[in-house]
């Protein structure tokens, strides 16, 4: 019976002080100086493969895996945008309805939906960890009481932005931590006015009502 050992990592060295593929443990890792590759060994045939190219990539690049074989290229983005590109009525004092958002600007990982739980970016399965997150809204002119913006994870709010009414203009506020969910979690965006009556948050290009998360870091 041959027994399977676990592969390891000989380093970095020259193509001539490359050892026997059959004196080292099947599925090792060699990294060759003089060609810029990296070998995996084959006990049991005592030979070498060549398994990626370590090659100096361009500028910016990380040597990353697409699962099979190791390349350069560039970190991929795990993250959402929403925005609503119609305006939302609130009436003065509703600290419970959340904002909601119509369409993603961009959705790596279907972390938000425009036709269930609108108001949610959700961390996906495999995905907790360090996550930035961020929206901003624009409430219409309106001179009397305050204007509020918090995000929430599951319920809670983790940051907000709160000022009084511009008299003669819109109020823009604006808002984004970082925070560590764990996968399934969600965040949300609370806008409120309390001008007295019903106030909109305008759709404005670019800016209002937006939401952002994306992952910084597991």
């Amino acid at each position: 019976m041959t027994a399977t050992v676990a592969g390891i990592h000989l380093g970095l060295d020259t193509h001539a002080n490359r050892p026997a593929a059959n004196t080292v443990p099947d599925g090792s890792l060699y990294s060759c100086s003089t060609h810029n590759l990296l070998y995996k060994s084959n006990y049991a045939g005592n030979s070498w493969a060549t398994w990626g190219n370590i090659a100096a990539g361009a500028a910016g690049t990380v040597y990353v895996s697409n699962g099979t074989v190791p390349s350069w290229g560039y970190t991929p983005l795990h993250g959402a945008r929403a925005y609503n590109n119609a305006n939302l009525s609130r009436n003065s004092g509703d600290f419970g309805t959340m904002l909601t958002f119509n369409t993603n600007r961009y959705d790596s990982d279907s972390i938000h939906s425009t036709s269930s739980n609108t108001d949610r970016l959700t961390i996906p399965t495999g995905m907790g960890g360090l996550w930035r997150v961020g929206a901003s809204v624009e409430f219409a002119s309106n001179a009397t009481g305050i204007r509020y913006l918090y995000i929430l994870c599951n319920g809670v709010a983790i940051v907000s932005d709160v000022r009084g009414a511009v008299n003669g203009d819109v109020t823009r506020l604006s808002c984004s931590t970082e925070w560590e969910p764990t996968a399934g979690q969600y965040f949300q965006a609370l806008a409120v006015q309390t001008s007295g009556g019903a106030l909109n948050i305008l759709s404005s290009t670019s800016y209002s009502p937006e939401f952002w998360a994306s992952l910084a870091g597991a």
